[in-house]
């Protein structure tokens, strides 16, 4: 639908210029509620405490540094990737981070759900009133419209 491509287009256009620091808990949250945990990034200074959360012992981060050949520990960022291995990027747009902002985008308009982020919010609420769209039940009976 041609009206979901402009809606796509304009919350893509809001994740891109959201700066890194403030992209990650958005995209962990889109993980949460997804139930995709293990796809989370974290930020290099919360190091420490993620280890701790994960029951490392010193022996044990020494052997997942050994085994994580992707992992720099001068970056800004962090992920356990696929085989929970440590892998390390200083930007979202990298693809080490694992981040896909168009799934988000995609998992935002089906859901109608902007992962409490006011921009995204506005828009989806503005594209609704012209459009009915997303997959939410619609109580007054209406199918969904295209342009």
């Amino acid at each position: 639908m041609e009206s979901n491509k402009k809606l796509e287009s304009a919350i893509l256009g809001i994740l891109s210029a959201i700066d890194d620091g403030d992209l990650v808990p958005l995209w962990n949250s889109f993980c949460s509620e997804t139930s995709q945990t293990g796809r989370s990034v974290y930020s290099s200074d919360d190091f420490n405490d993620i280890m701790r959360e994960q029951r490392l012992s010193p022996l044990g981060l020494v052997v997942l540094g050994q085994m994580s050949e992707g992992f720099r520990p001068g970056c800004l960022f962090f992920r356990f990737n696929e085989d929970d291995c440590l892998q390390s990027f200083d930007s979202i747009s990298e693809p080490e981070s694992g981040v896909n902002l168009e799934e988000m985008a995609e998992w935002m308009i089906r859901s109608e759900n902007p992962l409490e982020n006011k921009e995204i919010g506005a828009v989806l609420k503005a594209f609704s009133a012209l459009y009915e769209i997303g997959t939410a039940d619609h109580s007054d009976g209406g199918a969904d419209h295209e342009s």
